[in-house]
């Protein structure tokens, strides 16, 4: 009796492997790996990770500064990619509400926080009896005062809004005597005029206010529009 072997080798391939560190490259402080690279196996584009405010995924590139690299592609070893960035701008509007004033469309960058401006920067000019409320920020409710910060999500339109001005209202004794307290007023409201507190002249009486030395007597009531003087 006779037996026979046969034996068959069995073997496991060792095929190099590379790690591929992925680098936010001032998208955010991270660092991450992706899946390994295997020797001369074209390597897909990895998806990135990160997600920095207000910037663009424009690919991976071999150095923080460098131009992006064509996927897929062969590593010879151990490989750091560095993310590539583009700003991502939104258009800012000023509108003058209703002021007079051209508006004004500037291009600003999502990454960073808008200062929403001063009115006297604008240019704009408020209606006439009014003063510069605030700005009402499109997509949101209430007024935002220059200075503050918005954070750009989106193209956005600033609007000016306005409110009544305090006015001065002065008197002139007009020939008379004495002297009378300036008065503080909205404009825009009707104003209930004050008695008269200076002394008439010999062989006059007081007739009433008006808005200039010889004018007509305006009222007893009248509505403002700006700093004002009233004659006796």
């Amino acid at each position: 009796l006779s037996v026979s072997w046969l034996i068959h080798a069995q073997f496991e391939w060792n095929v190099p492997s590379y790690t591929v560190t992925l680098h936010a490259n001032d998208g955010t402080t991270a660092v991450s790996k992706a899946a390994e690279a295997v020797k001369d196996i074209p390597y897909a584009a990895p998806a990135c990770p990160f997600a920095p405010r207000g910037k663009v995924f424009g690919g991976w590139s071999l150095t923080p500064n460098g131009t992006s690299v064509k996927f897929p592609t062969v590593f010879s070893g151990n490989t750091d990619l560095y993310a590539i960035w583009a700003d991502v701008f939104h258009n800012v509007t000023l509108n003058a509400g209703t002021g007079t004033g051209t508006a004004v469309t500037s291009r600003e960058k999502a990454a960073v926080d808008y200062i929403l401006p001063t009115f006297e920067s604008t240019g704009f000019k408020a209606p006439t009896g009014m003063k510069f409320a605030g700005w009402k920020v499109s997509g949101k409710t209430g007024l935002s005062a220059p200075g503050a910060k918005l954070a750009l999500t989106g193209d956005v339109t600033l609007t000016a809004e306005y409110t009544a001005a305090d006015v001065t209202v002065r008197f002139d004794a007009n020939g008379g005597t004495g002297s009378m307290n300036p008065l503080s007023v909205k404009a825009l409201s009707s104003t209930t005029l004050p008695a008269c507190g200076f002394t008439a002249p010999q062989y006059k009486k007081f007739a009433g206010w008006s808005l200039s030395k010889t004018g007509a007597v305006i009222g007893s009531a009248y509505t403002f529009t700006g700093d004002t003087t009233l004659y006796a």
